[in-house]
């Protein structure tokens, strides 16, 4: 069935009122979509049934562990090989597993506390005496819950280790170098902030291996996805930024020295390279810039700290309305206090005065205007009194 004609088969049986048919398919769209847009700002949403995806699964046989790196959500898909880690890889793997486990964090630093680790040289000795030392330290401590996953994280991992070329997390769809060769789409590309000697670097590499490790228990077997990557030079001379249009751009050529190709893979972000064209003027050769990708079901903020759904609470309230007072008196504090209440015993006299003479303006006015009533009346009497003196005398010529 093609996604056109299963789209229009879910919308039709949405509609619950036959007599609007289109109105109903309209409303049902725009409330599984905007549904759908506010679960994006809850923290560990749920999808819909029919809306699940592949990278929203969690990983099939995930423990529920006490520890914070057992419990990364992903899955892995297509065919699973075995592969046994070499000497290097086994323990590069084991410390990087040590070193992003948020409860061994306080290990880690009693450990540099204890031998006293100079800046610059503290890499060296993690690698090579911290796995011991914080076995010892776990085992020597009273037996509870987070204690025995932590003994359990501390007795090194499998070296048989589990294989794929594709793994789906955070959003991202993974591919190893080898399977993405001769395809339309590149997903090999990642990008991760790293805590080096000198403080946090960008690293941008290619995943070469996806890897699980498996760690010996009694319970449940506790399994963590890593990601085996090509790392490019994070330095100046093979990644640099560029001022004006803040573009990335990575020297393929060039490559990290040290021997540190594990990340965890929940904490690595998806891009991808494009090398630039051929041009005359200016020599790009080897340059590509690495854009990063956006992950599919996902909103990213880097403004927002913790995600907080709306509350109508936390509103901002309208300014109340405040009613001044009206200045019953002025005073000067650097100046006489006298002068000032003899000004304004002065003003409030005159006030009044000024209303005295309107009142006395207004009974003048009502005065003049009984006066002029008085005079239409007498005019009145006057016109008729003439009209019959005339009258009188016409009737005298009458009879002469």
């Amino acid at each position: 069935m093609y996604p056109f004609e299963r789209f229009m088969g879910q919308s039709k049986r949405s509609v619950k009122n036959k007599a609007r048919v289109e109105g109903s398919i309209c409303a049902a769209y725009l409330y599984r979509e905007t549904t759908y847009f506010c679960s994006h700002y809850f923290k560990n949403f749920m999808l819909l049934p029919n809306n699940v995806r592949n990278e929203t699964q969690c990983q099939t046989g995930t423990c529920q562990s006490t520890l914070s790196i057992f419990q990364q959500v992903g899955r892995p898909t297509g065919k699973k090989f075995t592969y046994w880690l070499t000497d290097a890889e086994f323990n590069s793997a084991h410390v990087h597993v040590l070193l992003n486990c948020i409860e061994v964090k306080v290990y880690l630093d009693s450990f540099l506390m204890a031998m006293q680790v100079p800046k610059g040289s503290s890499s060296s000795l993690i690698h090579s005496e911290f796995p011991q030392w914080f076995k010892y330290q776990v085992h020597n401590q009273a037996l509870s819950p987070i204690i025995q996953d932590l003994r359990d994280l501390s007795n090194w991992p499998m070296r048989c280790v589990k294989e794929w070329h594709t793994y789906f997390v955070n959003g991202y769809k993974f591919h190893t170098n080898a399977w993405s060769k001769g395809r339309k789409t590149t997903n090999c590309g990642v990008f991760v902030k790293r805590l080096t000697e000198g403080g946090y670097d960008d690293f941008y590499g290619i995943i070469q291996k996806i890897y699980e490790l498996e760690y010996n228990t009694s319970s449940t077997p506790k399994r963590v996805v890593v990601f085996y990557c090509e790392w490019f030079d994070p330095s100046r001379n093979g990644t640099r930024v560029d001022p004006r249009y803040n573009i990335v751009e990575i020297q393929m050529t060039s490559r990290y020295r040290p021997f540190d190709p594990f990340i965890l893979a929940h904490n690595v972000r998806q891009v991808y390279y494009v090398p630039y064209p051929n041009f005359h003027t200016i020599d790009k050769c080897g340059w590509c810039v690495a854009i990063q990708t956006k992950p599919r079901g996902r909103i990213e903020s880097n403004d927002v700290q913790e995600e907080i759904p709306y509350q109508v609470h936390e509103m901002e309230h309208e300014n109340e309305i405040i009613e001044v007072e009206g200045i019953s008196a002025l005073h000067d504090f650097d100046g006489d206090d006298e002068e000032l209440e003899g000004q304004n015993q002065e003003h409030e006299e005159g006030e009044e005065e000024d209303e005295e003479d309107d009142d006395e303006d207004e009974e003048e006015f009502e005065d003049d205007e009984e006066d002029d009533d008085e005079d239409d009346d007498d005019s009145l009497h006057y016109d008729d009194h003439s009209d019959g003196s005339n009258n009188d005398d016409n009737n005298d010529d009458d009879d002469d």
